[in-house]
């Protein structure tokens, strides 16, 4: 199970900067998506990573 949480680590490491890069350049020459900076916007990416970690914490500790 630690050996799967290492190869997530590297794995996310190496996907998430050019996914954000690529939603910062949603933004276009404005630099602006949703009514917000595009880079304040690349962040609910990570934020989704980590929400979705907790929540698979939460269900193994209570077992599933």
């Amino acid at each position: 199970m630690a050996s799967a949480g290492l190869i997530f680590a590297i794995v996310g490491g190496a996907l998430m900067p050019p996914l954000q890069g690529w939603i910062i350049d949603l933004g276009g020459d404005t630099g602006v998506l949703m009514g917000l900076p595009a880079v304040n916007v690349s962040f609910l990416l990570p934020l989704v990573c980590f929400v979705y970690i907790a929540g698979y914490g939460w269900r193994a500790i209570r077992g599933f």
